[in-house]
């Protein structure tokens, strides 16, 4: 599926432009944290700028605010379309390696392969914006956009930075003044947190294995079993049940499913290495 992409802020805040208390914060913000990589001031404020001014143009697109938007207001919100077809409609773009480089090394899909597009409208406009708009323009957008995303792995300057970005929303200011007087996530807590994101098979291994009690979970299987023996021996001796009912509710038992605890195979040691054996982690 394709879709419209996630903005740095609501698009309404980003159509209103620089006038908005929302879009201001983001641009000092960005200012900044450009600086703060090297830039210089004059430097950071061209580039931000029509980094910003680009994605006010996305967001307005987004908005159902050009005429093609309007024009195609009644057409569905999506189309399944194959990829040759897509190509054709959006040249701008050679989709099918894009999506293929999106897959994972062992899959790759061909110019018949049906994707779903959502808000097609919105793809129409941004082959016109993207032509009319500078390279280095979406270039230096797409930085900012990736740094941005980055300020995790950053030095603790930059987590200071964006911690005051969203803490004094309300206020609506920015200022370097109080960044020493605001908390943010230690770089423990900061792995803590993305690390289950990142592994999740394997830290619900340790889990389990640390906490699971497996006669809590052989003694839940026996009376699930017992529940199910006994439903079972009723089913084939309720006189009221005609024979089809019958056949239908046994057959629907015999293929139920139970689940207790946490899978087998989470305390497989072969299968999660042979799950994991072309994992490589670079520092």
């Amino acid at each position: 599926m394709i879709n419209e992409p996630n903005f740095s802020l609501e698009p309404t805040y980003l159509f209103e432009g620089f006038k908005h208390p929302e879009v201001k914060a983001l641009y000092d913000f960005l200012v900044k944290m450009a600086i703060n990589l090297d830039a210089t001031p004059e430097m950071a404020v061209s580039v931000v700028h029509a980094a910003l001014m680009f994605e006010m143009n996305l967001a307005s697109i987004s908005l159902g605010l050009s005429p093609v938007n309007i024009m195609d207001a009644y057409e569905p919100p999506y189309s399944l379309i194959p990829i040759k077809t897509l190509q054709s409609i959006l040249p701008y773009l050679d989709w099918l390696e894009y999506i293929n480089g999106l897959l994972s090394t062992d899959h790759s899909v061909n110019e018949s392969e049906i994707i779903l597009v959502r808000e097609k409208s919105y793809f129409m406009q941004l082959g016109l914006i993207l032509r009319k708009t500078d390279h280095v323009v979406i270039c230096d957008y797409l930085i900012l956009r990736t740094i941005k995303y980055s300020i995790p792995f950053l030095p603790d300057k930059f987590l200071l930075m964006h911690s005051a970005l969203q803490t004094n929303k309300s206020k609506r200011a920015y200022s370097s003044d109080n960044l020493s007087f605001l908390k943010s996530e230690s770089r423990e807590e900061q792995c803590l947190s993305i690390i289950p994101q990142l592994f999740p098979i394997i830290i619900g291994a340790l889990y389990a294995r640390q906490y699971s009690n497996l006669d809590s979970k052989s003694k839940a299987t026996e009376i699930f079993e017992s529940i199910k023996r006994e439903f079972l021996h009723g089913l084939q001796h309720i006189i009221w049940l005609d024979e089809t009912t019958r056949t239908k509710n046994i057959n629907k038992l015999k293929s139920t499913q139970f689940y207790i605890g946490y899978p087998e195979q989470l305390m497989d040691d072969e299968l999660l290495i042979k799950y994991y054996e072309k994992l490589e982690i670079h520092p």
